[in-house]
């Protein structure tokens, strides 16, 4: 038998309301990446010094067939931010000689109003 079970959800604002800073974020939130980040912008652009973001592609149910890594991307560097490394869903590298082909992509940023303080 499915039951449901009701939880109390909380904001990225209600998590890291009371932190002053935050060195290193790790988001990985299959497929809600976006907006979350899009609706905690200003909070991270003056609390976060780095992010690294998980990205799924539009076919994971949370994604709602929207490019998460195309808007996380469009959304990080239109508020600023300095991206330093970037892979795309399914995106195979070369890394030490060897093809690496990733299902989730990865972002990482750093935000040039908090390095160094």
């Amino acid at each position: 038998m499915d039951s449901v079970r009701h939880v109390k959800a909380l904001t990225l604002q209600d998590i890291i309301a009371d932190v002053p800073r935050i060195d290193l974020m790790h988001v990985d939130i299959q497929g809600a990446e976006y907006d979350v980040l899009r609706s905690s912008i200003d909070l991270l652009n003056s609390k976060v010094d780095s992010i690294h973001v998980g990205t799924h592609s539009p076919d994971v149910e949370a994604t709602r067939g929207r490019d998460m890594d195309a808007l996380v991307q469009e959304l990080l560097r239109e508020a600023g931010w300095r991206q330093r490394t970037r892979v795309r869903p399914g995106e195979t590298i070369v890394r030490a000689a060897r093809n690496v082909t990733f299902v989730d992509g990865v972002q990482s940023w750093e935000n040039p109003r908090r390095m160094g303080s």
